[in-house]
């Protein structure tokens, strides 16, 4: 997930500029860099998808007008989560397989 294009993209596009106008340095100063941002992304990506999440709960509350917390409500919906969770779990390792099957392009 975190070497997927839009996490790439926001590093490449959006902080390599501003890194490299601030701080003189080789372009291998900056892919180091880039290897820390993976690893701090790949922590932090389910924190960003759960506040995602926890919006559109809020956002259902309040267009419903419950009475429940969005806490309560987040728990609830939780289990809804599951089979989106496993297909694109599943779907993925499938895609990883078949593309260690396919011919390399040179």
């Amino acid at each position: 997930m975190h070497q997927t294009l839009p996490w790439v993209s926001v590093f490449w596009k959006g902080l390599y500029p501003l890194l490299t106008a601030l701080i003189d340095q080789p372009y291998l100063f900056f892919v180091d860099i880039y290897y820390y941002w993976q690893w701090a992304m790949l922590f932090l990506s389910p924190f960003f998808y759960l506040a995602i999440y926890l919006v559109f709960v809020w956002l259902m509350k309040v267009t419903t007008g419950s009475q429940r917390s969005v806490r309560d409500l987040a728990l609830q919906f939780t289990f809804a989560l599951i089979p989106i969770a496993s297909s694109t779990t599943s779907r993925t390792t499938s895609l990883c397989w078949s593309a260690r099957r396919l011919p390399s392009c040179h």
